[in-house]
């Protein structure tokens, strides 16, 4: 089987991943290690190896690097297997499928061959799709995301997020938010209120572990949708410890949905990324294409 390592060279861990992927090379048939060299690079990489005949594609970087490399492999995902060795501040879906963090376990369950069908979720914003294993999210955490700055992870790590987040908080927006659901896969079919956040889960992590989403499972044919109500400051502050350790669903400020599509619209518009990458603003639709990506990782159920 012919392999290769799209690797993110501004990744923290980098160079520990090459030492990683070198010593592993005997487990492997074919392996050819290809690096970045800017952003949007990882998904113009993943497109020339799947055109020219590898069958396995590993991400060797963050959550933003996976996304390019899933997006690089879009929209006929069965073309070729996908990987991970997570380098970067978050890796939050590796938290959800229990890939290790050290890159030198995570090599090895690459190199194991083990495969899992995950959903894949699209995002439909400004007349372009963009796909995304993990988690979209608007309002809030859409503006963090803008607000993150490269100089930010590379000396804060994970608390980057809750950093920026903090800055952003202190002017939150509040949106008229209208959410269509599909209908038969939720309680009602739509949904309105005044909102501060609205999360799109495949998988249950984001801000390098904050649990926003934790009854999402990544091949279930459904997103988990979570939305926080505008409330003054002082209670959503209140409302953060909960969100950081799961216990926040059924809470007074917190509404959760599952459903295999959904439309998003908002007054004013909403900003909205996919797996931490600003994609655009409301309106933005999205559906779930059920197991359609074979994933290198552990196969224990969730």
């Amino acid at each position: 089987m012919k392999t290769c390592v799209i690797l993110n060279p501004r990744a923290g861990s980098a160079q520990t991943i090459l030492e990683s992927l070198r010593r592993a090379l005997d487990r492997l048939d074919e392996l050819e290690i290809r690096e970045t060299d800017a952003a949007g690079g990882a998904r113009a990489l993943a497109a020339r190896a799947v055109e020219e005949g590898f069958d396995r594609l590993v991400a060797a970087g963050g959550d933003g690097t996976l996304n390019e490399v899933l997006n690089g492999l879009a929209p006929d995902f069965d073309r070729a297997e996908l990987g991970l060795v997570p380098a970067g501040t978050g890796n939050d879906l590796a938290r959800t499928l229990g890939i290790p963090l050290d890159p030198e376990r995570a090599v090895e369950v690459v190199a194991s061959g083990a495969v899992r069908k995950l959903d894949v979720a699209r995002l439909h914003a400004g007349g372009e799709d963009r796909w995304f294993l993990n988690v979209s999210a608007g309002g809030f955490s859409g503006e963090v995301d803008e607000g993150l700055k490269a100089e930010f992870k590379e000396s804060w790590g994970p608390l980057s997020y809750l950093r920026t987040a903090f800055e952003a908080a202190t002017e939150l927006e509040t949106y008229d938010a209208r959410l269509t659901f599909e209908p038969g896969t939720s309680d009602e079919e739509s949904l309105r209120l005044d909102a501060v956040n609205v999360v799109v889960a495949n998988g249950r992590y984001v801000g390098g572990g904050l649990h926003v989403a934790p009854t999402a499972a990544p091949d279930d044919g459904l997103l988990d949708v979570v939305v926080i109500h505008a409330a003054p400051i002082a209670r959503l502050s209140l409302l953060a410890p909960r969100v950081a350790i799961g216990a926040h669903l059924g809470h007074e400020l917190v509404e959760h949905r599952r459903a295999r599509s959904l439309e998003v619209r908002s007054d004013p518009p909403m900003p909205f990324n996919a797996d931490g990458e600003p994609i655009g603003s409301t309106p933005v639709r999205y559906q779930v294409l059920p197991k359609a990506v074979r994933f290198l990782a552990p196969p224990e159920e969730l």
